[in-house]
């Protein structure tokens, strides 16, 4: 780090895997997956469209040995955190930039979340699901981000 400069965190891909998956670390060179400094974890789909943002707790899909081992995940299910889409412009074809949309879960004065996105099960409401289901009961619960849309620029020649 440069003079004036705070290291905020760090992530890193995680090798064998299906899809990226990345960590988030507080440590600056600390990405073990057992670690007190791992914070979360951005994970994507296949086709790297879609993303959740989750923090250090244990998956519900993992059975309980999974953890019995292992210094993180102290019992509580993981929270989602965010969501973010990543497409390309429909009206631009696949040469020009892309959609990305994100949100985040909204909260009250106090700074704690309207409603805790922590899906157990299926049935259970998830951030990202809810976010691309506009008409979801739960979309009055998240912030939604949108990038602009581009213009194209002649002095540059491009968007």
């Amino acid at each position: 780090l440069k003079a004036n400069e705070t290291f905020l965190m760090t992530s890193k891909k995680r090798a064998g895997s299906k899809t990226s998956n990345y960590l988030i670390s507080m440590g600056r060179n600390d990405l073990d997956k057992n670690s007190a400094n791992i914070i979360g974890k951005l994970r994507s789909n296949f086709l790297g469209t879609e993303y959740a943002i989750y923090d250090d707790g244990r998956n519900p899909e993992f059975d309980e040995s999974y953890y019995e081992d292992r210094k993180c995940c102290d019992g509580d299910i993981r929270c989602e955190l965010g969501a973010i889409t990543y497409s390309s412009n429909t009206s631009l074809g696949s040469k020009g930039p892309r959609k990305m949309k994100a949100c985040i879960g909204k909260v009250d004065d106090e700074g704690r979340p309207l409603q805790m996105w922590q899906p157990v099960n299926r049935c259970d409401a998830k951030m990202l699901t809810s976010f691309k289901a506009k008409e979801s009961k739960h979309i009055e619960n998240l912030v939604c981000l949108e990038n602009k849309l581009p213009s194209w620029s002649d002095e540059v020649g491009g968007y």
